[in-house]
């Protein structure tokens, strides 16, 4: 695997982002390439839409393009092809559209039905329609309750919610924004470098009521939909900006990691990708799979730090900082991680780079907090 990783553990201390940087523009060019191929494709088979989606992707500013390619909707149907090609072209087209007319190029006169921004934050409809969720500055766009938002299926199991959800009052969407705002703040009083991260990495924040669990919040996200983050239940006193801003860094993390192994596999897809739960957590005693514990030691990694960080930050309550530094510090100061992933896994099948990197994180955090 990339000798890349070998940056991350000054990365996710926040004070190098030269290897995130070098992951970030290594997807991109994935994603480029990806498009490339897949126009191709459409010329052999259907021309005049192929035009037409490189007419209005030409026409984009930079800026919209990358919003459009990076958006965890598009990039799933370039990077898998698990829908049809019908389907994939409709969305593509529908959101260039939207996209399009988001950055004032080619107004959408005559639609028979809505069109949303891949990124689920503004949309587009007959009659000259048309709106926008909140924005929060300093963070990815929120979606409060797009088609992409209501199709999630928040428990993993599946592709396609089973059922639909209730959306968000008006005075919710409020408060919720109030507190993605403090905790937008919070994040940037702590680092700037975590800042610029959980803005770029968090490519939308998708928001939901979570019926199953009502009166919990969480968060989650998944290879496949890279940068999008869910976070679920975020209405209720327990989604408070230091909560929000946890989450935020959590999966942020998470996209990167799941960026770097697109390009870099860390170990057979036999042993890396196997569901079955392997080793207990070392922070919450939750059995996980090999990939899930692995990729769990550099997002406590970056949690930690980043809570020494916001320790003295303003925007956050210094007792609910002190309970979040504590849970991620507790399962770097138990057993060795990379040797209960050795115990997890057959001989020398996960990438030797990867636990050498795994235990530079622990040194480095036991040396910082030893007596």
């Amino acid at each position: 695997c990339a000798m890349r990783l070998t940056g991350f553990p000054d990365a996710l201390a926040w004070c190098d982002d030269t290897s995130l940087d070098d992951v970030r523009a290594t997807y991109h060019d994935r994603l480029d390439r990806a498009l490339a191929l897949r126009l191709q494709e459409t010329r052999e088979t259907a021309l005049d839409q192929a035009d037409s989606l490189e007419t209005r992707f030409a026409g984009l500013d930079e800026a919209s393009r990358r919003r459009w390619i990076t958006a965890p909707e598009i990039s799933r149907r370039l990077l898998w092809k698990s829908t049809d090609r019908e389907e994939t072209l409709a969305c593509f087209c529908s959101a260039l559209l939207a996209e399009s007319a988001r950055a004032g190029h080619y107004p959408p006169e005559g639609l028979r039905e809505r069109v949303w921004t891949p990124l689920g934050d503004a949309w587009f409809g007959p009659g000259s329609e048309q709106g926008a969720w909140p924005a929060v500055a300093g963070l990815g766009p929120l979606d409060f309750g797009s088609p992409f938002a209501a199709r999630v299926d928040l428990s993993g199991a599946g592709e396609v919610a089973p059922a639909p959800r209730p959306p968000f009052t008006e005075s919710e969407v409020t408060g919720i924004v109030e507190r993605f705002a403090t905790a937008a703040a919070g994040i940037a009083a702590a680092s700037d470098s975590a800042a610029r991260f959980a803005a770029i990495f968090n490519a939308v924040l998708i928001l939901q009521k979570d019926p199953d669990f009502p009166a919990t919040f969480a968060s989650g996200s998944n290879g496949q939909h890279i940068g999008r983050s869910f976070l679920t239940n975020p209405e209720r006193e327990h989604a408070t900006p230091e909560a929000i801003s946890d989450a935020i860094i959590h999966e942020g993390i998470h996209a990167v990691l799941y960026m770097d192994q697109l390009e870099t596999p860390w170990g057979p897809s036999e042993v890396i990708y196997d569901p079955s739960p392997r080793i207990a957590s070392s922070w919450t005693g939750r059995r996980l799979p090999v990939r899930s514990f692995l990729e769990a030691c550099f997002v406590w990694y970056g949690l930690l730090h980043f809570w020494c960080m916001a320790m003295e930050s303003p925007f956050f309550q210094k007792e609910r900082v002190v309970r979040f530094l504590r849970r991620a510090l507790e399962g770097f100061l138990k057993a060795p991680l990379a040797d209960l992933v050795r115990a997890a896994a057959p001989p020398d099948a996960v990438c030797p780079v990867l636990l050498g990197t795994v235990e530079t994180l622990q040194a480095r955090v036991s040396a910082a907090f030893a007596g």
